[in-house]
């Protein structure tokens, strides 16, 4: 179940919470990721979900580190540029792009909710 998500208080900034889920049919991970983004369209604050693997936890902590303090349109080119990464087994990461999707489908509800 995905709680309620939108624009609410934190501190003196309003921020939005945005949710993205995905899963890997090849691998049966599922990720859910929040990001708090201010009106700034900084994203000021990440939180995961993994159920599955520890590379999958690992994979999405990391993406997450690369995103916070960046803006929207930052966040989005640094988890495309992963995604294409990780498309190509020859690099060594296997082919689970849950995180990328789950992250560029809370993007998108950010994007839907504010604009």
């Amino acid at each position: 179940m995905i709680e309620p998500a939108g624009p609410r208080r934190s501190g003196r900034d309003e921020v939005t919470e945005a949710v993205g889920l995905a899963d890997s049919p090849t691998c049966g991970d599922v990720v859910r990721v929040t990001l708090d983004i201010n009106r700034r369209r900084l994203i000021v604050r990440t939180g995961f979900r993994v159920y599955g693997c520890g590379s999958a936890m690992a994979r999405t902590s990391h993406a997450l580190q690369a995103i916070e303090g960046k803006t929207v349109e930052q966040a989005r080119l640094v988890t495309q540029a992963s995604a294409t990464r990780e498309a190509f087994p020859e690099n060594g990461n296997g082919g689970c792009a849950a995180v990328e999707q789950a992250v560029l489908a809370a993007l998108d509800d950010f994007v839907r909710q504010r604009g």
